[in-house]
């Protein structure tokens, strides 16, 4: 289970998260979702271990994490990828799975794609959550998280400002209207 607590990182004056509590069960595909620069990246940033929460916890299946080096991440079983696809254009989907995470990291997986392969990406992203892997999007692409996420949490402006099941997001217009532009 991967928990947030209280988390806060702020760069200058800017609160890039503030006070950000979530918690997510093992085997969920949940969405963490919002505009450009709502704080989604940053709070991948934190959970990864590439910057340092200036306060709050970070726990994956018990152990506070927050602070722990990029690979300590990584041995404890949590992998990312990155919103960049082509960085490692030859790195195929087993090979970023090779050190079998229990929790996957995904920032914008969907963007720039074709719809064909945006579809695939959603089979691929349901077939982990069956396996039991923890697997939390960074999404602006609403559409994809409707049909494929089963929880949602929208940040914006490094807070989140509204969490439940996508069920309920779909439904939710005042929500959906004032921070997704759907």
């Amino acid at each position: 289970m991967l928990k947030i607590e209280h988390l806060c990182k702020s760069f200058g004056g800017l609160a890039a998260a503030n006070d950000v509590s979530l918690h997510f069960l093992p085997g969920s595909l949940s969405a963490v979702i919002g505009p450009n620069d709502a704080g989604k990246t940053t709070f991948f940033n934190l959970i990864s271990g590439a910057f340092r929460p200036d306060s709050g916890r970070i726990l994956f299946d018990g152990e506070d994490i927050a602070g722990v080096s990029r690979s300590g991440i990584v041995r404890r079983g949590i992998g990312r990828a990155f919103q960049v696809a082509s960085i490692f254009p030859s790195l195929t989907g087993e090979e970023a799975l090779m050190g079998k995470p229990s929790g996957l990291l995904l920032d914008e997986p969907s963007e720039g794609l074709a719809p064909l392969i945006v579809q695939r990406i959603g089979e691929l992203l349901r077939t982990l959550r069956d396996m039991g892997i923890t697997v939390l999007l960074a999404e602006q692409n609403m559409h994809f998280c409707l049909g494929i996420a089963t929880e949602a949490a929208v940040i914006d402006k490094g807070q989140i400002v509204y969490r439940d099941t996508i069920t309920a997001l779909r439904t939710n217009t005042e929500v959906k209207q004032r921070y997704l532009a759907l």
